[in-house]
């Protein structure tokens, strides 16, 4: 599987719980703890929500009926923010066709530059950059306003980052259509002008369309969902594991699915392994992915571990082990552990 980077985050929803599943996961365990007929009921439907925008709406009708909020706990506050977030969003975005809209859809071609000339953009990160710039050379006469927190040092190395501003950021010498503010994000506010047309705030700025870059969920790529809900359908366990070469170059996350009559397995690599599945692999594995990336795509180099170039060098990599482990007849490539060390100006990797 190598599908590309994950689904972007909702603005407003918990960083810790940012995805529907996980949050409605939680208010099923919250509700069915009671162990009522109605609540185990209740509990069985939110688990079966598919994963879509609407459903955060029945997930919330469904918290309300049984009187379940944010004062449940701390755990139980983070995925009513979630559901809030996503309820908010969808209802904006049915409101606005086409004003409402992440960065792939930008990224992708699936919105019209000239449905206002004031854009605004949530975030400021390289997607972000990547989106100010298709817009500004798609509408001559858009005006960009970026709003998100500090910039990571990375894009202070990157060409585009660097030319992109200084074409058009006031502040670097540019025309002064593009401006860049930092500042925390929190859910999509909408109101109206005189003239009904709609209008979005963020963080006391605003725009007549908004643009969501706000970073990625840590998930497996949505196309191996009815893998992992045939597999627990039929009371079996998925598991993962990380997969790297003799040398330690990463080469992405395997994934396990067992049951009592089958067992199945997928190999995850390319820009989706990056950012691990958090219900799968701990904060600690995700450290040493990370770590590994920075050895593969240093910052210094303005390039990230997602990008074409990583992913090109990881996909030999893994040609090369897979050729290697024919060749001696291996059942699986080697993937023992291994601890990452960068120290300056020489990245070291050993044994654990």
């Amino acid at each position: 599987m190598a599908t590309g980077v994950s689904p972007e985050v909702i603005p407003g929803a918990s960083r810790s719980i940012p995805t529907l599943p996980e949050a409605a996961q939680v208010l099923a365990e919250e509700i069915g703890s009671s162990g009522t007929p109605e609540s185990l009921a209740a509990a069985e439907r939110l688990k079966k929500l598919p994963d879509t925008p609407v459903s955060a709406q029945e997930a919330l009708e469904t918290a309300e009926q049984f009187g379940v909020g944010a004062h449940s706990g701390k755990h139980m506050s983070e995925a009513m923010k979630t559901l809030e977030a996503m309820d908010t969003w969808h209802r904006a975005s049915q409101a606005a066709p086409g004003r409402l809209l992440i960065g792939d859809d930008v990224g992708d071609g699936r919105y019209d530059p000239n449905i206002t000339d004031e854009w605004l953009i949530g975030g400021a990160g390289g997607a972000a950059i990547a989106n100010a710039e298709i817009i500004l050379e798609a509408n001559p006469n858009a005006q960009v306003t970026m709003v998100g927190g500090q910039a990571p040092w990375v894009l202070s190395n990157d060409a585009q980052y660097l030319a992109l501003r200084q074409k058009h950021d006031r502040e670097h010498g540019g025309d002064g259509r593009l401006s860049v503010h930092n500042a925390r994000l929190e859910a999509v506010e909408m109101t109206h002008a005189p003239d009904g047309s709609p209008r979005f705030h963020a963080a006391g700025h605003t725009g007549g369309a908004y643009v969501a870059c706000l970073g990625r969920i840590s998930r497996a790529p949505k196309v191996l969902d009815p893998m992992s809900d045939w597999c627990r359908e039929n009371g079996g366990e998925v598991s993962g594991r990380l997969v790297t070469n003799e040398t330690g170059q990463y080469l992405g996350y395997e994934l396990n699915y067992k049951t009592e009559q089958q067992e199945m397995k997928t190999m995850v690599t390319g820009a989706a392994s990056r950012m691990l599945p958090t219900d799968l692999f701990t904060k600690k594995q995700q450290g040493e992915v990370n770590d590994m990336g920075e050895i593969e795509a240093p910052e210094e180099s303005g390039n990230v571990a997602a990008g074409f170039m990583a992913t090109a060098i990881q996909g030999s990599h893994l040609k090369q082990n897979r050729q290697q482990a024919n060749s001696l007849n291996l059942p699986t490539p080697p993937t023992a552990p291994r601890k990452i060390t960068r120290n300056s100006p020489n990245p070291s990797i050993e044994r654990d």
